[in-house]
């Protein structure tokens, strides 16, 4: 299933017809859906267990820095 099909699926099955920018049974362009359909498909990633689950991230923090950035670690 690749991601139009999903997102016709997902579009028929919510009923929100705005977030597909065509009105056409097709919705083959997105309107905000693949949005919500990322963050399921990265919130199931992070639900599943795996054997590499366990990481290690090293990185340079800056004395003067606050915080770091994180983005996109599982």
């Amino acid at each position: 299933m690749n991601l139009q099909e999903i997102r016709q699926l997902f579009i028929a099955k919510s009923g929100r017809l705005d977030l597909a920018s065509t009105v056409t049974t097709s919705y083959d362009t997105d309107g905000g859906a693949d949005f919500h359909i990322n963050a399921a498909v990265r919130w199931l990633d992070r639900r599943g267990e795996h054997q590499k689950e366990d990481a290690i991230s090293i990185q340079t923090l800056l004395a003067s820095a606050c915080q770091l950035d994180m983005q996109g670690c599982r």
